[in-house]
């Protein structure tokens, strides 16, 4: 009987270095990447609107400067000469220039802070007063027409006090030919309590 050939060892498996899957490099890098370039985006896209804020920011502190330093720089009928038969009280409210000539209206601003005009008498807004110092025997010919256009006198004689159709405070001194006209008050009763509290009838 005939003998079975040996059988082939089997041979040992080989043991070599481990395949390891390669990271994603290359995609973490590329969403990093597309992050960056968003938020950078987004910056350059903001700052025009930043820019033009705060332009407009700087435009409105330059008009509240520009604004007070006018006013500021408008001097007070006050620091000037004593203008003859003036008020106290209106001489220290009123801002305005200097008589510029002796014909010539002076245009005066109350400001509506002040005591004056408290309560709202001239519908919470700035008060114009309109000056004029020229010859006393003038001032019976700017009467007389104050009273053709409508004004009621409260004061007469020397001192004439009216108020006008349009609630305006009429003021003429024949003795010094100083006249005086202001703008429009909120009511006929607001220019009558004007009148009271200036001191123009006195």
């Amino acid at each position: 009987m005939a003998r079975a050939a040996p059988a082939a060892p089997i041979a040992a498996p080989t043991v070599g270095p481990r395949m390891v899957e390669p990271i994603p490099v290359a995609r973490a890098g590329n969403s990093l990447e597309e992050r960056l370039e968003s938020f950078v985006g987004q910056r350059h896209s903001r700052r025009p609107l930043r820019i033009a804020l705060l332009f407009t920011v700087m435009l409105g502190v330059l008009a509240v400067l520009g604004v007070r330093s006018c006013v500021a720089h408008l001097p007070s009928l006050s620091s000037l000469p004593a203008v003859p038969t003036m008020p106290d009280m209106v001489r220290s409210a009123l801002n305005c220039r200097p008589f510029s000539s002796p014909d010539a209206d002076e245009k005066c601003v109350i400001m509506a802070n002040n005591p004056l005009l408290n309560g709202g008498i001239a519908g919470g807004a700035d008060l114009t007063v309109y000056l004029q110092q020229g010859a006393p025997d003038r001032l019976q010919g700017v009467i007389a027409k104050w009273q053709a256009q409508g004004a009621q006198p409260i004061s007469g004689g020397r001192t004439f006090v009216a108020i006008g159709p349009s609630a305006n405070v009429m003021f003429a001194d024949t003795r010094s030919g100083l006249r005086l006209e202001t703008g429009t008050f909120a009511s006929r009763g607001a220019a009558q309590a004007f009148i009271s509290r200036s001191g123009l009838l006195f």
